[in-house]
């Protein structure tokens, strides 16, 4: 565990608590830097499945189970977008943790590679047909039109 300062410990001269910390972290987002109630939630909500996938009320916070939490939530089946949910809020605690002194050293997580979603985009005949369609029936009520007109396609209505 990283040393702490003199400010990291309760006046028994014990290191403060993960649950004391997260209270104090909550508190400074949401009084200091103005985060919405559903940010906090968001938080909260990732502290509570870092809690239960280490299977401790006051987990340490260290690198190695940082990473068991991101394997643990793996195993679990977890979509790796979700799991990256749960980093990057873990990540800003960290971060804040480092910048108040709590932790000599910066944890950070990387994020999970995620499946890149590849758009279909129209042929060339589709398009063709598309532009006729328009320019012949321009009041047809298409959601398949609507990209057109952003891309210029006239309407009988613009044209005089």
């Amino acid at each position: 565990m990283d040393p702490l300062s003199a400010s990291d410990r309760d006046r028994n001269g014990d290191p403060l608590a993960f649950p004391v910390l997260v209270d104090r972290f909550l508190n400074e987002r949401r009084c200091l830097k103005n985060v919405t109630p559903d940010t906090i939630e968001w938080y909260d909500t990732a502290f509570k499945a870092f809690r239960r996938a280490l299977n401790d009320a006051t987990p340490p916070v260290t690198k190695a189970s940082l990473q068991s939490f991101v394997v643990t939530l793996r195993q679990r089946n977890i979509k790796p977008v979700s799991v990256n949910t749960y980093i990057k809020a873990l990540n800003a605690f960290c971060r804040w943790l480092h910048d108040e002194g709590h932790h000599a050293n910066r944890l950070e997580l990387p994020l999970l590679k995620l499946e890149k979603r590849v758009l279909q985009t129209l042929t060339d005949d589709q398009m063709t047909t598309h532009r006729q369609r328009a320019r012949h029936e321009p009041a047809v009520r298409d959601p398949q039109l609507a990209p057109l007109k952003e891309l210029g396609f006239p309407s009988r209505r613009t044209r005089r």
